[in-house]
């Protein structure tokens, strides 16, 4: 290192193990898993179910988990309010399904201790319609 040569010291070699630090609400993803993504905007048909997962990061962008007593939940704005329900969750507080019904454009937010964190478009597009059948 620099022009100089460098010996390790006896016994100095040591194992270190770097942990997650704890979640920053700012640094949070999502994966929304029963729509299609079209640029940065999520696209599901009228009538089916989403499921959003909330992936906790700490402030450099590890993986980690959320804290007891944050409070972490997942909403959609737009031409109606959807609040989705927590499932099986994966972690502490992590996955959150809602059926979208409505045609529109909506903000996903994922919010922790009440505070809008992490924002995404989705977008409603009406469902397939299917004829009345008449038998004679």
């Amino acid at each position: 290192v620099f022009g100089k040569t460098m010996f390790p010291l006896p016994g100095g070699v040591f194992d270190l193990t770097c942990e997650s630090g704890q979640a920053d609400p700012t640094m949070c993803d999502v994966a929304v898993v029963g729509a299609s993504k079209q640029g940065d905007t999520w696209v599901v048909a009228a009538g089916d179910e989403i499921l959003v997962k909330v992936i906790a990061r700490d402030r450099f962008g590890n993986q980690t988990h959320w804290n007891d007593g944050q409070a972490v939940g997942v909403e959609a704005r737009g031409p109606e309010f959807i609040a989705f329900s927590v499932t099986g969750a994966t972690g502490v507080k992590a996955d959150y399904l809602a059926r979208m019904v409505r045609a529109g454009t909506f903000e996903l937010r994922v919010m922790v201790d009440s505070l809008a964190v992490c924002w995404r478009a989705v977008q409603v597009v009406a469902g397939p319609t299917f004829a009345p059948c008449r038998s004679s």
